[in-house]
């Protein structure tokens, strides 16, 4: 929710803000609760600072009391690291011969795709764009592309994304469109420019089925709500 209903200026204030409180929660919780595997897991998708990181860190190691990282969490953990550019393809490669498992493997997928650099986004968005993937695997990549906290980077797609609403309509399942159209909209940008990019596309696009305008129209309806959300803060 910070990183969709802030706004720009409060967003790293918020963030900063609910991070430390993690923290101190994570640290006092008692060894082994589940109460101490919550706060792990809530504080990778707020973690950015130095200190942060180095708690992240140290659940990854094992180095906090009562709490084992089991494959689940350090898969979690992987896409901080790799999102704030702390690990790289290494690591990840490391992390996918520990764990040789089918969900490993989309865990895989999804921290490649989340590599803060173009061409880990190149990657992850013509693969989705042009590849046959199983569902499990598009949406890995989907989910791995759309990193909050790389916010710029996504930025960049944004055009390549609304040229291609027609291409995956047209020429793909109703289930890959979906994906595509809703699963790879980047809510967490909602601004007056993506709203009036998104009403540039209305206006232009008017005859196209009618399921396309239903999710089009959705994407904007968020947008709207999200934009509300931080006017009324």
């Amino acid at each position: 929710s910070v990183q969709i209903y802030a706004t720009d200026e409060s967003r790293e204030g918020l963030r900063s803000k609910v991070a430390m409180k993690l923290m101190e929660l994570l640290l006092a919780a008692p060894a082994g609760s589940d109460l101490q595997l919550q706060f792990a897991k809530d504080l990778r998708y707020f973690a950015r600072e130095e200190r942060e990181i180095a708690l992240i860190q140290k659940v990854f190691n094992g180095e906090i009391n009562g709490l084992e990282a089991d494959a689940d969490l350090r898969w979690r953990l992987i896409y901080s690291l790799v999102e704030r550019g702390v690990f790289g393809e290494k690591e990840i490669e490391a992390e996918r011969a520990r764990d040789n498992s089918y969900n490993g493997e989309m865990n895989f997928h999804q921290a490649m795709a989340s590599r803060p650099t173009k061409e880990a986004k190149d990657s992850a968005f013509n693969r989705i764009l042009n590849e046959e993937l199983t569902n499990a695997l598009r949406n890995s990549l989907i989910a791995g592309f759309l990193s909050p906290s790389q916010r710029q980077l996504v930025t960049e797609y944004l055009d390549l994304y609304f040229e291609n609403f027609n291409k995956m309509w047209g020429k793909k399942s109703q289930e890959i469109a979906d994906a595509y159209i809703a699963g790879l909209f980047p809510l967490f940008l909602a601004s007056d420019d993506l709203l009036a990019r998104l009403d540039k596309w209305l206006a232009e696009n008017k005859e196209v089925d009618a399921g396309l305008l239903r999710l089009v129209n959705e994407n904007r309806d968020n947008v709207i709500r999200a934009l509300k959300v931080k006017k009324d803060r």
